[in-house]
C-alpha cells in the first residue's frame, strides 16, 4: 500500500503566526501537530510538545501571543512522497516516534498514526509491547510538574493515582489547561501557575486495557477516540503500564 492511499491535506500554519493561533488551530481542528509553510513552501512541523515547552516556562510565563511559530517549531522536518510505501513511513515512526510526517504532494499533505492503525492489522496482546515505566502522578501535584515530565521522558499519558487509578492528564490536557488558564492570571502569573492542579486538567475514569487484551481491539479504541496510549492495569486494579500508538507500530500487519 502506498501513502497516497491513506495520507490527508494537512491543516498548515505560517511560520509567523503567533503561536496563540496554533494553539486555536489545534483545539478547532482536533489536531496535536501541523505543517509549517513559508510562502506555501514547507519549513517545519509544530506539535503539542513545542508549544508546552514554550508556554508555562519560568523564563517565559504562559502567554502564547508572546511567541512566533518560528520561535519554536521544528526546522526541516523529515517528509515523504505520496508513491512510498507505507511500511517507509511506520519505518520512521517506529525509529522517530514522531506523531506525523509531511507528504510532498502539489498541496501539502499529512499521515499519522491514527491513518497508519485505520488500514491495518495487529497480531499478539498487550503485554508483548507494552511499556511497564510509568510516571504517575497524584491529584495535588502541579501542572508545572505533569509539563516537565512530559518534556523530559515524553510519555503519552500520565496516570493519576489515588487508591488506583482515577484519572489521566496527556499532552493536550496540559496545552489547553496553560493556555486558558493564562486568561485568568495576570499580577503573580508565576506563584499562582505554581499551585494549578493537575486535578483541575485530567480526565476522570479513562478507559483502561489489561496485559492479556488482544492488541486488535486496543488498535479499535485507540483508532475511534484518536487516544495516543491506554493504561494497562492488571488484575487488582493497578497500573502496570501503557500501550499506545508507537507499541502498535510494531505489530503493524498491512491489511
Amino acid at each position: 500500500m502506498i501513502i497516497q492511499k491513506i495520507m490527508k491535506r494537512a491543516i498548515t500554519i505560517d511560520k509567523d503566526q503567533r503561536l496563540s493561533s496554533v494553539v486555536k488551530y489545534f483545539d478547532k481542528n482536533g489536531i496535536s501537530r501541523t505543517p509549517v509553510l513559508e510562502k506555501k513552501r514547507l519549513v517545519g512541523m509544530i506539535t503539542e510538545r513545542d508549544v508546552i515547552e514554550k508556554i508555562g516556562s519560568p523564563s517565559g510565563g504562559l502567554k502564547a501571543s508572546s511567541y512566533y511559530v518560528s520561535s519554536c517549531m521544528t526546522h526541516n522536518p523529515i517528509s515523504v512522497i505520496p508513491t512510498q510505501d507505507v511500511s517507509y513511513a511506520i519505518d520512521i515512526f517506529t525509529k522517530e516516534h514522531f506523531s506525523g510526517l509531511p507528504v510532498m504532494n502539489k498541496d501539502i499533505h499529512i499521515i499519522t498514526k491514527t491513518d497508519i492503525l485505520a488500514h491495518m492489522d495487529v497480531d499478539g496482546v498487550v503485554a508483548e509491547v507494552m511499556k511497564t515505566k510509568v510516571f504517575a502522578l497524584r491529584k495535588e501535584d502541579r501542572v508545572i510538574h505533569a509539563r516537565k515530565i512530559f518534556l523530559e521522558e515524553d510519555p503519552p499519558l500520565i496516570p493519576i493515582i489515588e487508591e488506583g487509578i482515577c484519572g489521566i492528564i496527556t499532552k493536550r490536557d496540559v496545552l489547553f489547561g496553560l493556555y486558558k488558564f493564562r486568561d485568568l492570571v495576570d499580577k503573580h502569573q508565576e506563584s499562582i501557575v505554581r499551585n494549578y492542579t493537575v486535578e483541575k486538567i485530567m480526565s476522570p475514569q479513562p478507559v483502561t486495557t489489561t496485559p492479556h487484551t488482544p492488541l486488535s481491539e486496543v488498535k479499535k479504541i485507540l483508532v475511534q477516540n484518536d487516544f495516543n496510549a491506554l493504561p494497562v492495569i492488571n488484575y487488582d486494579g493497578k497500573i502496570t503500564g501503557f500501550v499506545g500508538k508507537d507499541e502498535m507500530m510494531k505489530k503493524v500487519r498491512i491489511i
